[in-house]
């Protein structure tokens, strides 16, 4: 594995992000939101939590794949945040209220808190031509091997398979980059378009988790999926 390459942990500082997951705005079509404020995951992190790690420096160039790019939050993209978090059908899906205007005024410090901390990678999906943001992926870190993913799409960009797009982005950076051994999700049993999403990006059903997750204070089963190094052809 290469020495300090762009994305990877760069030292040792312990520090402890505030907020675990991204602030989004869930894609309805492909899949299914829970989290902080009514603006997170579509895909769920599962249960990780935010461990004390050193910095982990952004991907330059940022990722694309000629359609999206994977780039840093920026304050153009917060009212666009903040209006998708209103969403009826994101809070559906979601415990948590819409984004406030105290609160909008702390997520640029917070995104960047993360990436300082090295206890997450968050990024705004982007047009890859015009840059106008469509949603946001976050990469949540278990430990030094294996990270959980959420990703959300703007409810005026679904429909055009960006969350499978972003999905594959972020993970194959984390494995190939990052040396991760394992990238996860999650998705309610019962929301075929979520799970169908993550199959789209490549990854593999994992189990069923009975009861593991929980939404409006009732507990659901979910389906686990990954993607490791072997699934797309590297050494494991």
């Amino acid at each position: 594995m290469a020495q300090r390459p762009q994305g990877r942990i760069v030292d040792e500082r312990a520090g402890q992000t505030e907020e675990a997951r991204q602030e989004g705005a869930a894609e309805v079509a492909e899949g299914e939101a829970r989290g902080e404020e009514g603006q997170e995951e579509l895909l769920g992190a599962g249960s990780v939590g935010g461990l004390a790690r050193g910095p982990l420096v952004p991907p330059e160039p940022p990722l694309t794949d000629g359609e999206i790019v994977l780039r840093l939050r920026r304050e153009s993209d917060l009212p666009e945040i903040a209006d998708a978090s209103h969403d009826p059908e994101t809070r559906r899906r979601l415990d948590d209220q819409p984004l406030t205007p105290e609160r909008q005024r702390g997520s640029l410090a917070r995104a960047e808190e993360q990436w300082r901390t090295g206890t997450g990678a968050p990024f705004v999906i982007a047009d890859a031509s015009d840059d106008r943001p469509l949603g946001l992926l976050n990469i949540q870190f278990a430990d030094d091997d294996e990270a959980g993913m959420a990703v959300s799409v703007f409810p005026r960009a679904r429909g055009r398979g960006i969350a499978p797009r972003a999905i594959r982005l972020g993970a194959e950076w984390g494995l190939r980059e990052l040396g991760l051994r394992r990238v996860f999700a999650e998705a309610a049993a019962d929301n075929t378009a979520s799970i169908r999403a993550l199959e789209k990006a490549g990854f593999r059903r994992r189990e069923l988790l009975r009861d593991h997750c929980v939404t409006h204070g009732q507990r659901h089963d979910c389906v686990m999926a990954s993607l490791v190094p072997e699934d797309l052809g590297l050494p494991s």
